[in-house]
């Protein structure tokens, strides 16, 4: 198939087998982790909570709501639930292999959100890199090469297999109640970092932008969202910049979102989370999206390392530091 740029791609007519492959890569992720408390609950887990009790102290949440996200990551295999205690038993929650492989996410929901969340982020603020010692700041590079991802270098089509659209299972959570504080008790920081980090149509909808489906019409068709969903999260997320206002496409004759640049640095978080769901959830016998580095050449395999060492950056590596060790100058 026809490698599809992802910044040179026509506007009009995107190679849509490529798009559909990445966004039912990335439903997949979301039906797992589509609503804050599961985001905050990998968090705490990444953290090294691991009872119940700290979980819903840490959180604030209720013991049915916490109980079936818990539930959800050990029926997905991402949790396992072992005894630490026999009389009365008692049971702590520890991360398998396909929760531990979850630390690209990690890294890059982190960078993002201190970047553009500012005081109101919902993660540590602080990364220490035990490796070298040093105040850590994660980065996505080609491994091949070694350079900073950037959207203009990046290239994707559709593999070998069978092509499924993109489906969100169950049901999404209301975000009205949030809306309708954002009189100042629900700042414009934190309502942005919400719908990256925990709305399922704005996730879906910010990766289509980024692959080039960009008007109200081919969201509906490659999506299959509501047009009242669309209209309502477009109106959101251009109104916090996660988007910009639409601009006239002529040779479409359609109205296109743009990309800010708030939105063009998800692109790494976006590629951690196809990676994972690639290798965990992928269904066989369909087609997964193949990457490129348009820069060097080569198939682009991503890697998170430290700007502040350039080594490859290990979960057992990395701790919170509550206060910034020196930089490296």
């Amino acid at each position: 198939m026809t490698v599809q740029s992802l910044t040179r791609a026509s506007p009009a007519r995107p190679d849509q087998a490529a798009s559909v492959v990445v966004l039912s890569s990335i439903a997949r992720f979301i039906d797992i982790f589509g609503d804050p408390w599961s985001v905050l609950l990998v968090r705490d887990v990444y953290l090294g909570v691991t009872r119940f009790e700290d979980f819903q102290k840490n959180l604030g949440i209720t013991r049915q709501t916490l109980s079936n996200r818990l539930q959800t990551f050990q029926r997905h295999g991402i949790l396992v639930k072992v005894p630490y205690q026999d009389r009365p038993a008692r049971y702590e929650y520890r991360l398998t292999e396909k929760g531990r492989a979850l630390a690209d996410f990690a890294m890059m929901i982190w960078v993002w959100q201190n970047r553009w969340a500012g005081p109101h982020s919902l993660l540590p603020r602080i990364l220490h890199h035990r490796s070298c010692g040093y105040f850590l700041v994660p980065q996505m590079v080609c491994a091949e090469c070694r350079s900073p991802l950037e959207l203009a270098d990046i290239s994707v089509e559709a593999g070998p297999g069978r092509i499924e659209a993109p489906h969100l299972t169950g049901r999404g959570r209301r975000w009205a109640a949030l809306e309708a504080r954002r009189d100042g008790t629900t700042s414009q920081n934190l309502l942005k970092g919400t719908y990256v980090i925990g709305d399922r149509w704005s996730n879906l909808i910010l990766a289509s932008v980024l692959l080039g489906i960009r008007s109200f019409d081919a969201m509906v068709s490659v999506l299959g969202i509501s047009t009242n969903i669309l209209s309502h999260r477009l109106k959101v997320c251009v109104e916090v910049g996660l988007l910009a206002e639409p601009t006239y496409n002529a040779e479409a004759r359609a109205y296109d979102y743009g990309l800010t640049r708030m939105s063009r640095e998800l692109l790494p978080l976006f590629l951690s989370i196809s990676e994972w769901s690639d290798k965990w959830l992928r269904p066989e016998g369909v087609a997964r999206p193949v990457w490129r580095h348009d820069l060097c050449g080569q198939r682009l395999t991503p890697l998170v390392t430290g700007r502040c060492c350039g080594q490859p950056v290990r979960l057992s590596d990395v701790r919170f530091q509550p206060s910034p060790p020196p930089h490296r100058t």
